[in-house]
């Protein structure tokens, strides 16, 4: 069967969320005892399958804001209706610029997780404004790293989605028509090669695995 070209293409997407997605998971590793199962809480994946990315863990309890069909737990981030302590590993994969209040979202994420638990996160420094249902925040690596500090973590690892050359990429291919912005998109193998050589403080967002310190 021949593979779809935007499939194929975005193969070659050095900012694509589900390559950093597994990134993370394989860093969380090395924090966690491979001889034991996790119980994982994933916020905001209520309408996406990310069965294949949690298989090695044990247990995964997706939450969200409204109920979607990978929904387990109704609820918000604000106030998590969940006991403290439950879990070992929790996931906000682009969730964070869309929450009105992040440093009581991260508290809770804090409350939740049992000692020296993870919270697994990506979130944009550079993207177009969309709705879901609210856009809020934009965040800087230093930004991230003091958020999540002054609640309850140490950051562990921390890495760049993209660089400079891939915001040009972003900022140029999301503010075009559907047409050419599929035609741009077939540009994604040639900006995302020059961006692995490119110098700058700008980037597309940020991946970091923190650790509850208590």
């Amino acid at each position: 069967m021949t593979m779809n070209i935007w499939s194929y293409v975005r193969k070659f997407d050095s900012t694509a969320p589900e390559k950093h997605i597994e990134l993370l998971i394989k860093e969380a590793r090395n924090f966690i005892r491979k001889d034991r199962a996790v119980k994982v809480l994933d916020i905001g994946g209520g309408y996406l399958d990310r069965t294949k990315f949690f298989k090695d863990f044990g247990s995964v309890s997706v939450l969200d804001i409204k109920k979607g069909s990978k929904t387990d737990i109704v609820g918000s981030v604000l106030n998590l209706p969940i006991d403290n302590s439950n879990y070992d590993v929790v996931t906000l994969f682009m969730v964070l610029e869309h929450i009105e209040d992040p440093q009581k979202a991260i508290m809770e994420i804090a409350r939740v997780l049992k000692p020296k638990g993870l919270l697994l996160l990506t979130t944009v420094q550079y993207w177009h404004n969309h709705d879901c249902p609210k856009d809020y925040f934009r965040y800087t690596n230093e930004g991230l790293d003091y958020l999540v500090n002054q609640t309850g973590f140490k950051v562990r690892k921390i890495w760049s989605l993209g660089g400079p050359v891939m915001v040009v990429f972003h900022a140029i291919e999301l503010n075009l028509p559907s047409f050419w912005r599929k035609l741009f998109f077939l540009l994604t193998p040639i900006f995302s090669w020059l961006d692995k050589n490119s110098v700058g403080q700008d980037s597309v967002g940020w991946a970091i695995v923190a650790q509850k310190y208590k």
